[in-house]
């Protein structure tokens, strides 16, 4: 499969994790800016680079502080599967494992929990199977799987199917796996009415009346608009990087301001950039 057939499943994994992050909601999660979404995907990055204990470690602490909570684990489970698939280097595809192993062992060891463990089970054979579809570093995972057991990261049965590569393989191939992201939605299945992207409520609209809540849904994004889409969220994230560069210009002494991604305009960058 080329790249390009890929780009579009990482670009909306990307803004489904993105979405998320952004999210404000009663659930205990701290809310955070655009200036660290991109800080997460730098950290990461540079993990993947090098894989330093200061790097490997870098990425842990941002996923301990920010992604914690299940909705949040997942998304980055269903992201890092995406990278994972669409990444040329096999060495990088290896080293997602690596920083996956790191907080899976700080989060059962040091906070005594299991629940991360849990939420990211989902997306670990699809990371396995990256890897060892491509028979390069079997050594490598047969190690991590062996630490995992002395570990108890996972029971024993779920441990050694991810050294079963016909069991992987074919699991990714019949498309069944939970860490599947498509069809695309624009919201999740679990989320409350409240949570769900305002264009939730469009298809719900009978003139005056009010809109019923327990009919909305999230919102399916067709085929077709899947390219869009992922223009658009490369857009979002040049934008990003360019948020301290941006210039304001005038027309007869009054401000013009630069649109940038989804109404999100420059004020609103220098706004948020120390909330």
């Amino acid at each position: 499969m080329s790249m390009i057939s890929l780009r579009p499943k990482l670009d909306m994994a990307k803004a489904m994790l993105s979405a998320e992050l952004l999210k404000s909601n009663s659930s205990g999660e701290i809310k955070i800016n655009a200036i660290t979404i991109n800080e997460i995907h730098n950290a990461l990055e540079s993990s993947l680079a090098k894989n330093s204990r200061e790097n490997v470690k870098a990425f842990k602490g941002y996923v301990l502080k920010f992604l914690t909570t299940s909705q949040r684990a997942r998304a980055l489970g269903k992201y890092l599967v995406a990278l994972s698939v669409a990444l040329p280097e096999a060495r990088r595809k290896l080293r997602i494992l690596y920083n996956m192993s790191d907080i899976l062992y700080h989060v059962k060891e040091r906070l005594d929990s299991r629940q991360l463990l849990e939420d990211f089970r989902p997306y670990i054979p699809d990371l396995f199977c990256s890897v060892s579809d491509l028979g390069l570093y079997d050594n490598e995972l047969k190690s991590l799987t062996e630490f995992w057991s002395q570990c108890d990261l996972y029971d024993t049965s779920f441990i050694l199917s991810l050294n079963d590569k016909q069991f992987i393989r074919s699991k990714d191939k019949n498309n069944m796996g939970p860490a599947d992201i498509e069809p695309f939605f624009l919201g999740s299945p679990d989320a409350k009415y409240f949570d769900l992207p305002v264009s939730a409520m469009c298809a719900n609209i009978r003139g005056l009346n009010p809109i019923v809540t327990s009919s909305m849904r999230p919102v399916k994004i067709e085929k077709s608009a899947v390219a869009e889409l992922s223009n658009e969220v490369a857009f979002f994230y040049s934008a990003l990087s360019k948020m301290d560069s941006f210039e304001r210009k005038s027309l007869k002494d009054e401000p013009v301001v630069m649109t940038t991604y989804e109404g999100w305009t420059t004020s609103f960058f220098d706004e948020n950039k120390s909330t």
